[in-house]
């Protein structure tokens, strides 16, 4: 019992100062054709790391305390916390935290019982979970009606590009 919490506490400091680490990297801007700096957050990549290191899915239960403790007013989301953090345009894309974390915990568990061995069948569940988030927010941005270009591709197409590069050197690295 006591290992399971202190797991899932790492989990969940990990989650929360992955969102504020952010490294500069270059994206391009379809409205100007130029390359540009991006500043990609760590925030996927840490749950999608934490769902497939431990035995049992600690990340979730560590995404829900971040969902919860971000909405209940500490500041750990990008721009804040609290109950008005569903307004803004990234709420979705924290909600994706959820399906993300299942499906790439489900493919640890269970694709090595199958005797999945190349890298294209071990590769498929944890990047539908990838795309699974970033799926729900761009539904939550055309929900609330913010969806257009430049949020589009600075929330999901360049993040979502590293995302699944750096899952894959995951998944290669597993």
């Amino acid at each position: 019992m006591l290992q399971a919490t202190i797991s899932v506490i790492f989990c969940y400091t990990l989650l929360c100062l992955s969102n504020f680490v952010e490294l500069p990297l270059w994206s391009f801007d379809p409205t100007t054709g130029a390359l540009t700096s991006y500043d990609y957050r760590l925030l996927y990549i840490v749950c999608f790391i934490l769902s497939t290191s431990f035995r049992n899915n600690y990340a979730l239960i560590a995404v829900g305390l971040y969902l919860i403790s971000g909405l209940a007013g500490l500041p750990i989301f990008a721009f804040g916390g609290g109950v008005n953090y569903v307004f803004e345009p990234s709420f979705g894309y924290l909600l994706g935290l959820i399906p993300l974390s299942l499906l790439a915990f489900y493919a640890k568990i269970h694709i090595p019982e199958i005797g999945v061995r190349t890298f294209r069948d071990r590769s498929v569940l944890p990047l539908m979970g990838l795309v699974i988030a970033h799926g729900l927010g761009l539904i939550y941005l055309l929900v609330t009606q913010r969806l257009d270009l430049s949020n589009f591709a600075s929330m999901s197409l360049y993040q979502i590009f590293y995302d699944i590069f750096l899952a894959h050197l995951v998944i290669i690295a597993l």
